[in-house]
């Protein structure tokens, strides 16, 4: 902010989910009072503030993708959830992206080469633990 032509007239509103706090109080930290309103730190309801919602949808978006790529094995509904979600992963930055290798078996969908079952695996049968990527 300290960059921006209006510094230092416009200073940033902060707010954060409750949760922590509850819904209508604020902290000031008086070493923030250059950048921060007042120095201060309100803790609102996410669905007053729309800023919060959309950091909760990004939240809840990370969160699934991560927990679905965690999984050995994953459904129909698991693999349509990512093909939505991962439309989102190119706006999250700071976060390491990675690519991963899947293999069709019936209804379900496997993550390969990354479990520790296929890890020890690996030495006996790689092209098995670690086909190549389905073509797109």
């Amino acid at each position: 902010m300290e960059q921006t032509p209006e510094y230092p007239k416009v200073k940033a509103h902060v707010f954060v989910d409750e949760g922590w706090k509850s819904n209508g109080v604020a902290i000031k930290i008086p070493i923030f009072e250059d950048v921060f309103n007042d120095g201060l730190v309100c803790f609102c309801r996410s669905s007053t503030i729309l800023p919060i919602q959309l950091a909760d949808f990004a939240a809840f978006a990370l969160n699934r993708t991560q927990l679905v790529c965690g999984r050995n094995k994953r459904s129909p509904l698991d693999m349509h959830l990512l093909e939505i979600l991962s439309k989102v992963a190119n706006n999250y930055v700071n976060i390491e992206k990675k690519i991963v290798s899947l293999v069709e078996e019936g209804p379900m969908i496997t993550l390969v080469g990354t479990r520790p079952t296929d890890l020890i695996n690996r030495h006996l049968t790689p092209a098995a633990v670690n086909p190549p990527p389905p073509a797109l």
